[in-house]
């Protein structure tokens, strides 16, 4: 076992270490984040060098897609917290 190996399990076995469903939850938002961004820039790109068309209208409609399952899962995910948009409350 090197070093990296024992840093992470110790690291990995110390209390208040993430659990693995909120780590998965991370990388979801993560990525799904990432998608949001890439899709902005590159449905904006196409809008402005090429106008409206069939291709640009699709990637903003993709785009709309990734924003809208984001939003919903993560009023979904922080349904056990108070969320400051909501006032506390924890309505979809």
């Amino acid at each position: 076992m090197n070093r990296f190996d024992a840093v992470r399990s110790q690291a990995l076995s110390a209390p208040g270490i993430i659990d693995r469903s909120v780590r998965r939850w991370g990388h979801v938002r993560f990525i799904l984040g990432f998608l949001q961004m890439f899709g902005a820039a590159f449905s904006l790109g196409l809008l402005v060098f090429d106008g409206i068309t069939p291709l640009a209208l699709s990637a903003v409609l993709i785009t709309g897609i990734f924003t809208t399952i984001s939003i919903l899962l993560f009023r979904v995910w922080k349904r056990g917290g108070n969320s400051s948009r909501t006032g506390g409350t924890n309505c979809l």
